[in-house]
């Protein structure tokens, strides 16, 4: 590693004598605020300089690697509070069961940084985690948000995500989303997180949920989708920015997809057989939809008309 004067300092870090992926060898790499900025033979960026230059002696540079499903909450779990004996899916979940009540916060943050610390050693440097979410302290959730707090200075979001999470709730179902920071081509895009608190279920069995709640899910994941896929120049205009008129237009076009037999059998299955709904049932659900019909079209019209008028005078109403 070299260091060089401040005076000639043209990029905060050069790889020099680097092999790429494709064959390439004797190469530099030029980084400059997190990105890099030059890929060159050396003989073209021999001129240059960086705050920190590192010789690869030969050896391969190449991008990183990506964990697109992981469960960091359970990482280095093993033999606790036993080991599986069967190795199925079912025991660990039962052992996990066993496990959560005796969790602290910091034996997961501690397990969840040796776990980062050993996937940045083998070229692991972007991870998306999964979390336990039906634990009514959110013990995980709150590590794993003290984890990504803790690694931020060293790593760089994503292109961008949603992420989706059921927060226990009691009486009524709300929802809501947010975008965690809104999405710009001077910034690259970023994460966009449902918060779903629906009503808790009596504690006998699962959590089941109504098909209000099931539209109002997907009505949810339209916004989602609407800030996740958002390519603008500016980040007041992006994703659910856009002005009030047309920021329900994604979300409402997306919600109506529950109502379609297919998308209804894929999804409202029977939480003990896993039978899809019956076409009778269906019938009869899309049938209550159409009830009233009549007086809701004379409602909007009625209102859309006042609106317009609202809008169109000139003289003070």
């Amino acid at each position: 590693m070299n260091a060089t004067s401040s005076a000639s300092v043209q990029y905060d870090l050069v790889v020099r004598n680097a092999v790429l992926p494709d064959g390439r060898a004797a190469m530099d790499i030029a980084v400059r605020d997190g990105q890099i900025a030059a890929v060159a033979p050396h003989a073209e960026l021999a001129g240059v300089h960086g705050a920190t230059e590192l010789d690869a002696q030969g050896q391969l540079v190449s991008p990183p690697f990506v964990d697109a499903h992981f469960h960091m909450d359970a990482t280095l779990s093993y033999g606790l509070p036993r080991v599986n004996a069967s190795g199925t899916l079912l025991e660990g979940i039962a052992l996990w069961g066993e496990l959560k009540p005796s969790l602290t916060l910091e034996a997961l943050v501690d397990r969840a940084l040796q776990y980062c610390d050993w996937a940045v050693g083998r070229g692991l440097l972007a991870i998306r985690s999964h979390v336990d979410i039906c634990d009514p302290r959110l013990l995980a959730v709150d590590a794993l948000i003290d984890v990504r707090e803790r690694v931020a200075p060293v790593s760089r979001p994503a292109a961008g995500r949603v992420s989706a999470g059921r927060v226990p709730a009691r009486g009524r179902s709300a929802r809501q989303s947010r975008a965690r920071a809104r999405q710009g081509r001077r910034r690259g895009r970023r994460d966009t997180a449902l918060n779903n608190n629906f009503a808790r279920g009596d504690g006998q069995g699962p959590t089941l949920l109504s098909l209000d709640d099931v539209r109002t899910l997907f009505h949810e994941f339209g916004h989602g989708l609407h800030g996740l896929l958002s390519d603008v120049h500016y980040e007041r205009l992006s994703g659910t920015q856009v002005l009030r008129d047309f920021v329900e237009l994604p979300s409402q076009l997306f919600e109506h997809w529950i109502d379609e037999p297919e998308v209804l059998k894929r999804h409202a299955l029977h939480h003990k057989t896993g039978e899809p709904i019956p076409d009778l049932l269906i019938e009869r659900v899309r049938a209550a939809r159409r009830f009233g019909q009549a007086y809701e079209s004379v409602r909007y019209t009625a209102s859309a008309l006042v609106d317009m008028a609202a809008h169109a005078a000139t003289e003070p109403i």
